[in-house]
């Protein structure tokens, strides 16, 4: 083999494919097609919608009704009406404020018969603390709709990884049995020739025994490397590519990334610590009542009502002046009352709370675990970069020392003092190193991944 022919394929082994794939739009590619990710970013959105409605408050409302229209013939001359309708107004703010306001019309014999207009305002102001168990709730679960995402994301990204470094391992090896086998069918060959053994003697059936098992090595890797080219594209939805770029990256681990799974655990761990002060918290509302009302030609009244609710026990209290206008008195009324029920469930809520307490208690030494897993992961992360590191340096040494150790082979075997298959040995090494350096460059993208789901 001349100079122009190595020197060409020593190019071809070392430098990228001028139609290679770039390794990140393959991940891209696939995940895009990917059903696991679609169906978490699903419940990303719905999370996210649900957060939002938290934060949006209710619209006023009103509501109008006709009420019961009724018409009538007592007598059998003339016909009765009576209509009864009313209009209510919600600001459905925090304290659950309304108005009313309430006719009660009616028509006799076709005359006026008398009407009653109402007017009402109603509002409760709760002095318990607010419960924000379900804002917290809505932080939680977004919290972790966010994490399955992207953990969907970097799962996909690292099969397809995993994928990609599993064929390139299997070309590595395929690569070194096929040198193996030439070397086998070199050293028959030659002793063949040279008479050192006949075809039919012991030394010849071992060396051959030797070159079929070396190629059923290499038929192994080649049926390994197309299953997993197939596992591939079932897993990716398209085909794996001839050919793929990569590129070295730095690997390291920022201390100050937080990690959702710890954040999660102390989010639950604040839910339960919420629903707990709300059982404890004793229930404590005043409920607040103003109207004014009107008899046509009649009376006129103005009213006023508390009722203060704490426990078991509600007290109640109200004021009403009504103004005669027949005899043209005023007559005011002063109402009070209170109910006492007993609690029927005072040993359910106890033991409601005893099991909260309990769930405290255990999302505290999850959140504990998580912190401690989380610190366990980073060394094993910190472990796998330093031999990614050493891997990477001594493949450079290994690179730079078998490129000049061809170099130099090739100026032997130009000057006809190496042989063909001594030239071939320099070669394979190269060719290794190309292989094993992209392998490398996959699988320290693996554990740039493992890192990104660490600190997700």
């Amino acid at each position: 083999m001349n100079r122009r022919i190595f020197t060409a394929f020593m190019f071809v082994a070392i430098c990228s494919p001028l139609f290679a794939s770039p390794l990140g739009d393959i991940v891209n590619n696939a995940l895009e097609k990917s059903s696991a990710v679609a169906s978490a970013k699903t419940t990303l959105v719905a999370n996210q919608i649900a957060v939002k409605e938290l934060l949006v408050d209710d619209d006023p409302s009103y509501s109008i009704s006709s009420g019961d229209v009724t018409f009538g013939n007592a007598d059998g001359d003339t016909t009765d009406y009576s209509f009864d309708p009313s209009f209510t107004y919600n600001l459905n703010d925090d304290n659950d404020t309304s108005f009313n306001l309430i006719s009660d019309m009616v028509i006799d014999d076709g005359d006026w018969a008398g009407s009653k207009v109402s007017f009402s305002a109603q509002t409760t102001f709760d002095f318990n603390v607010d419960d924000s168990s379900d804002d917290i709730q809505a932080a939680l679960n977004l919290k972790e709709a966010e994490y399955q995402y992207n953990k969907a994301l970097l799962t996909v990204k690292g099969q397809v990884l995993s994928y990609i470094s599993a064929i390139l391992s299997y070309n590595e090896s395929l690569l070194d049995a096929q040198n193996t086998l030439r070397l086998y069918q070199e050293s028959y060959d030659n002793s063949l020739a040279t008479g050192a053994y006949i075809a039919e003697d012991t030394q010849a059936v071992t060396q051959m025994a030797k070159i079929k098992a070396e190629e059923n090595i290499i038929n192994n890797y080649i049926r390994n490397i197309n299953l997993t080219k197939q596992q591939f594209k079932a897993y990716a939805g398209f085909d794996y590519p001839e050919e793929i770029e990569a590129e070295d990256i730095e690997l390291e681990i920022h201390a100050e990334n937080t990690n959702s799974l710890i954040q999660v655990a102390l989010y639950q761990t604040e839910v339960y610590e919420e629903e707990l002060r709300v059982l404890q918290e004793e229930d404590n509302q005043l409920t607040t009542e103003a109207g004014v009302a009107s008899n046509i030609d009649d009376d006129y009244s103005i009213s006023g009502a508390l009722n203060y609710e704490v426990n078991n026990l509600s007290l109640s209290g109200g004021l009403k002046t009504t103004y005669d206008l027949d005899d043209e008195t005023l007559y005011p009324a002063v109402t009070v009352g209170f109910t006492y029920t007993t609690d029927s469930t005072s040993t359910a809520d106890d033991l409601e709370i005893l099991s909260y307490k309990n769930k405290v208690q255990s999302s505290n030494l999850d959140y504990q675990d998580e912190v401690s897993d989380h610190m366990t992961n980073i060394f094993s992360l910190q472990a796998d970069i330093q031999s990614s590191n050493l891997e990477k340096q001594q493949l450079e040494i290994d690179t730079n020392a078998n490129l000049l150790n061809l170099s130099n082979k090739q100026a032997l075997y130009d000057a006809g003092l190496l042989t063909e298959s001594d030239l071939q040995d320099a070669q394979n090494a190269c060719d290794l190193n190309v292989i094993q350096q992209k392998e490398l460059q996959v699988n320290r993208l693996i554990i740039q991944n493992d890192i990104d789901k660490e600190f997700l």
